[in-house]
């Protein structure tokens, strides 16, 4: 399988089969970009801005039985909190008989954090809280910890 991006105006194509499908959703273009960098060397990077759009990208991931391994969200989006868009998507996941070992991974990255937040974040079974400014290396970290690292992209 392979997917066409498009970056600084021109076309690339990655070979995405042997990597990790990643779906970052920031409304914040520079935090966007900042994940974007982090990550695009373990796989395919998805960007959404909102709440609406992200939902309905991860129903068609799985109408198509592609999941995302992971998700890096913000809490803060325009349309929804993160936190609730966590519980619509684990909803789904349950919905479709997906047991917690093979759920999506999902980080939520944020420059907010309380005590409250964290504790719901667990609640829904968010794989890290990573309060911003984000490292590359805090992010490989995550994902190695995880287990949900594949071969970086060449």
């Amino acid at each position: 399988m392979y997917e066409i991006h498009i970056s600084h105006n021109k076309p690339s194509i990655i070979k995405s089969g042997n990597y990790m499908k990643i779906l970052i959703v920031e409304d914040e273009y520079t935090s966007r970009m900042i994940i974007k960098s982090s990550l695009e060397k373990y796989g395919t990077c998805s960007i959404k801005a909102n709440g609406t759009d992200t939902l309905k990208t991860i129903r068609e991931a799985y109408q198509k039985n592609e999941p995302f391994d992971l998700i890096c969200m913000d809490i803060n989006l325009p349309d929804i909190n993160g936190l609730k868009l966590v519980e619509k998507i684990r909803t789904i996941e349950i919905n479709k008989d997906i047991p917690v070992e093979k759920q999506t991974k999902i980080f939520i990255i944020t420059g907010h954090a309380n005590k409250d937040a964290i504790k719901e974040a667990s609640e829904l079974k968010c794989n890290e809280f990573i309060v911003k400014p984000i490292s590359e290396q805090k992010l490989k970290e995550c994902i190695e910890k995880h287990g949900i690292m594949k071969s970086p992209a060449k």
